[in-house]
């Protein structure tokens, strides 16, 4: 949907090739629309994929924002205005969470499998921005999905109990210290359900504490080609890695061969098993 002279350039292809319509004198967003809402009347089996994507161009930003907060109230009216939409994959790269929180809700929550959220301003804008989530980790659909992915935004506050139903966990803060690297730790091994974690962060004072406490990494390569600083631990078949501006808790088959493994580390009451824990410098 194209906004031109007089009216709106709609483009779309099928199996017999690329196809053009000229609506004279319409606006796009309202074009869009209204087509939008005829397609949806109709969807009543569950999708893969809903998307919504506000990619991010710097040339662009300021109209795609405003493009933004035009839009996303008329999608949050079609949408309440049916029932849930039914999607596995709910994705959103948009500028606000107010954007996410306009059309979520209207989501079929028994359905979601993953919430992926992205911070539009994100690529070649250099400071990160911040989300609040609050009214997010109130949703059902929270509450029912597998996994959560909220990328390229420091989530503000984050309290470690919200996470614990999810399977798979890849979100950024701004600051990580021991100790949170620690809760969080104790929340994978005491929830039923935990598979993955993975936090990005800004800075975090956890790689010259554990050097201190622990002693010597063993130093390798991992299979991306990133440096990374590994100590291993006996634990409950978890793994802990800790990156230089990431850390990632994950199931651990076995240990690698000759390596130092530190047993005090961990309290816990389960049978003894494996750990790793790595800092890693990407490259």
């Amino acid at each position: 949907y194209n906004q031109v002279e007089n009216g709106c350039q709609v483009i779309w292809y099928r199996s017999d090739g690329r196809r053009e319509k000229f609506l004279e004198n319409t606006d796009f967003l309202k074009a869009f629309c209204a087509d939008f809402e005829s397609n949806m009347k109709f969807q009543q089996s569950q999708m893969e994929n809903f998307i919504i994507n506000f990619e991010y161009f710097k040339f662009a930003h300021k109209k795609f924002l405003e493009i933004e907060s035009k839009l996303m109230p008329q999608l949050q009216s079609i949408l309440s205005g049916r029932n849930p939409l039914k999607t596995k994959n709910c994705s959103m790269v948009v500028f606000k969470m107010s954007s996410i929180l306009a059309v979520l809700p209207y989501l079929d929550p028994k359905t979601i499998k993953r919430i992926t959220m992205t911070d539009s301003k994100q690529g070649p804008v250099p400071d990160i921005g911040k989300w609040r989530i609050d009214e997010l980790m109130e949703l059902p659909h929270w509450k029912n999905a597998e996994q959560v992915d909220i990328i390229d935004v420091f989530v503000e506050d984050v309290p470690v109990e919200k996470f614990l139903a999810f399977k798979r966990v890849y979100i950024y803060v701004e600051v990580v210290n021991m100790e949170q690297v620690l809760e969080w730790k104790e929340a994978f091994l005491h929830s039923p359900t935990l598979d993955s974690i993975l936090i990005k962060f800004s800075s975090s004072d956890a790689v010259s504490r554990f050097i201190s406490t622990y002693g010597d990494p063993v130093s390798d390569i991992d299979m991306f080609g990133s440096q990374r600083k590994c100590w291993f631990f006996k634990v409950p078949s978890v793994q802990v890695s800790l990156y230089d501006a990431q850390f990632r808790i994950q199931r651990l088959e076995e240990f690698p061969e000759n390596v130092r493994v530190v047993s005090e580390f961990w309290e816990h009451k389960f049978p003894v098993s494996l750990a790793a824990v790595g800092f890693e410098e990407c490259l």
